[in-house]
C-alpha cells in the first residue's frame, strides 16, 4: 500500500469523536469494550499526549501516550484500516517519542496484530505477558470469596494507588484522581486467606 499524504499534529478535543470512529473501524477490539473509548481519549488528551495523522479526507490515525514519573505508557495507536501498513503508525509513534522524550521504561498493552507488536518492539516495548479483560455485571460488584479463598473489598483511591505501587504495578495518583472525578469508580482489593493483597 502507498501511504496517503498526511500530516501529524497534536490532537485536540474536537478530534476525539474521529479517534473513536477510527478505533471502531479496526478489528483489534475487546468485546465488550471495557471502557468508553471517548472517555479514554479525553483522559489521554488531558493528562498525556495525543497526536493525530490527518489527510485531506480527515483523520486516518491517532496515537496517545501517558508519560508519568519514571515510566512511559503507550495508551493507544490505531490506524484506519485503509491506511494500515503504510507507515502512518510509525510516524505517530515517532511523534509521541519526540514530544515526550521517554526514558527506557516504556510499556503498552497487548495487540493481536503482529505488525503492531513488531513496531512496539522497535520502540523499546518488548512483549512480556498476556493481558486479560475482566468484565462483570453491576450486580456482581462484590463477589463472594471463591474456592481459592479470595476476598474482595472496597478501598479508597489513595489506598488503591498505594497498594498498586507496593505490588509493583503502580497506578499514578494523577490517573486515580482523574478517574474518580469523571467516573463512578469503585476501587477493589482482592486478598488471599491471610489478608495479603493479590
Amino acid at each position: 500500500m502507498t501511504a496517503p499524504d498526511f500530516v501529524v499534529r497534536r490532537g485536540q478535543a474536537s478530534d476525539l469523536l474521529a479517534c473513536t470512529t477510527i478505533w471502531l473501524s479496526t478489528d483489534d477490539l475487546p468485546s465488550p469494550a471495557p471502557v468508553n473509548p471517548y472517555f479514554l481519549y479525553s483522559h489521554e488528551l488531558e493528562t498525556g499526549t495525543l497526536v493525530v495523522a490527518e489527510s485531506d479526507d480527515g483523520l486516518i490515525g491517532f496515537g496517545a501516550s501517558l508519560p508519568r514519573p519514571g515510566r512511559w505508557f503507550l495508551g493507544d495507536l490505531f490506524i484506519d484500516p485503509h491506511g494500515q501498513s503504510t507507515g502512518v503508525g510509525r510516524r505517530l509513534l515517532e511523534a509521541l517519542v519526540d514530544i515526550d522524550q521517554p526514558g527506557p521504561a516504556r510499556a503498552t498493552m497487548a495487540s493481536g496484530d503482529p505488525r503492531a507488536v513488531s513496531l512496539y518492539t522497535r520502540f523499546g516495548m518488548t512483549p512480556r505477558c498476556p493481558v486479560f479483560y475482566l468484565t462483570a455485571r453491576s450486580a456482581d460488584r462484590f463477589p463472594a470469596p471463591g474456592p481459592a479463598g479470595l476476598a474482595v473489598t472496597e478501598v479508597d483511591g489513595q489506598r488503591f494507588s498505594h497498594l498498586t505501587s507496593a505490588l509493583g504495578h503502580r497506578i499514578d495518583p494523577m490517573d486515580v484522581a482523574y478517574l474518580a472525578a469523571h467516573l463512578d469508580v469503585t476501587w477493589l482489593l482482592m486478598t488471599d486467606r491471610g489478608g495479603e493483597p493479590v
